[in-house]
């Protein structure tokens, strides 16, 4: 009977578990928009007129953006660099290519709505407070939560 009742909660806590949103983008501390440079996400409030806005969709636990005016067919992997403290990266439209300990699977979100990579809800701002990191290991980068905003 134990064995049953702990499959069964296994079970309803997986069924019950945040799933990343069909399309999405996400918000930073102080409620600015993370946008793209088309390379990285970036949280600038004063290039809000100059960069697109990281519209995102999920499938699967991967992540995709594709940029405005190119085909669906165009689009590109959001990764992080599994273990160190990089910027989070797209990759180049109709490229696989990828650096050294990218991972594109990975993502998530918790139960009140923040994302995450590989389990961990562990992000940053670079110095100058634009390029939003994966924060993989100790780092001195200032954190920053992500909060995930259904576009659905």
């Amino acid at each position: 009977m134990k064995f049953t009742l702990a499959a069964a909660s296994t079970f309803f806590t997986a069924a019950l578990a945040a799933t990343l949103p069909k399309s999405f983008t996400l918000v930073a501390d102080g409620g600015n928009t993370v946008l793209t440079d088309n390379t990285h996400a970036i949280v600038d409030a004063s290039q809000a007129n100059t960069l697109e806005i990281l519209r995102l969709q999920s499938a699967g636990g991967a992540i995709t953006f594709t940029q405005e005016g190119l085909p669906p067919t165009a689009w590109q992997n959001l990764f992080a660099i599994e273990g160190k403290s990089e910027p989070l990266g797209l990759t180049i439209p109709h490229s696989g290519a990828t650096p050294t300990g990218a991972v594109l699977n990975a993502w998530g979100i918790t139960e009140d709505g923040y994302l995450t990579f590989q389990g961990q809800n562990s992000f940053g701002l670079s110095a100058d407070k634009k390029q939003v990191y994966f924060l993989g290991n100790d780092s001195s980068i200032p954190k920053v939560t992500l909060w995930v905003k259904n576009l659905n």
